[in-house]
């Protein structure tokens, strides 16, 4: 129902003022995708919605100052992983334009995933996604719109005050809350769906 109510709200958003064109795809796929992640993860602030919205929309490459770096900082997250948690997803879809999963390295491990190959994706996608202010920030107000819609004012508020923030600084990555953290214990990497089936990495 929920995902229902943000599909309308999309359909019915204004169009952006800078482009007086549609809301593209790949924005209306991040919002999307971010009404059935919050469903899975309540404990989630503002802040994790805009890193949800970053990650669908900006892909992996802040992550990635430096191939060699990027690999060193995988070997010691995957040596320091526990077991899967009860009911963790191989996969938490993004959304964005091409079209973004988390590869949540718990169950990947336990499923026998290749760390080289993932830390191949995870470079290659960087390198791909370019993103674009112009979608966050459209992104950003239909999912307070959203929020709103579905009583949840205080959010919403939170989201458009970081937005409006964000902005100023040219829409920064930034970490997960430490509620977020505490809750779930995010593991991760960002690569495109497309990589992620070829794979078999998502099931």
């Amino acid at each position: 129902m929920k995902a229902l109510l943000l599909t309308a709200l999309i359909c019915c958003a204004p169009m952006a003022s800078a482009s007086d064109k549609p809301i593209d795809r790949g924005t209306a796929n991040a919002a999307q995708s971010l009404a059935f992640d919050l469903a899975e993860h309540p404990e989630a602030g503002a802040e994790d919605l805009y890193k949800f919205l970053h990650q669908a929309l900006y892909g992996p490459g802040h992550a990635i100052p430096d191939p060699e770096v990027a690999a060193d900082h995988l070997d010691r997250e995957l040596a320091d992983l526990g077991p899967p948690g009860e009911g963790e997803a191989p996969c938490e879809a993004l959304g964005g334009s091409p079209i973004l999963v988390r590869v949540n390295l718990r169950p990947f491990v336990a499923g026998g995933g290749d760390p080289e190959a993932l830390l191949e994706a995870f470079v290659a996608t960087a390198g791909e996604v370019r993103g674009d202010p112009g979608q966050i920030s459209e992104a950003i107000k239909i999912v307070v719109s959203w929020l709103r819609s579905d009583g949840r004012e205080n959010l919403a508020d939170v989201l458009e005050h970081l937005g409006a923030e964000f902005a100023q600084q040219g829409y920064p990555a930034i970490h997960h809350s430490a509620a977020y953290v505490e809750a779930y214990h995010p593991a991760y990497r960002v690569i495109t769906s497309k990589r992620a089936a070829a794979h078999g990495w998502c099931g």
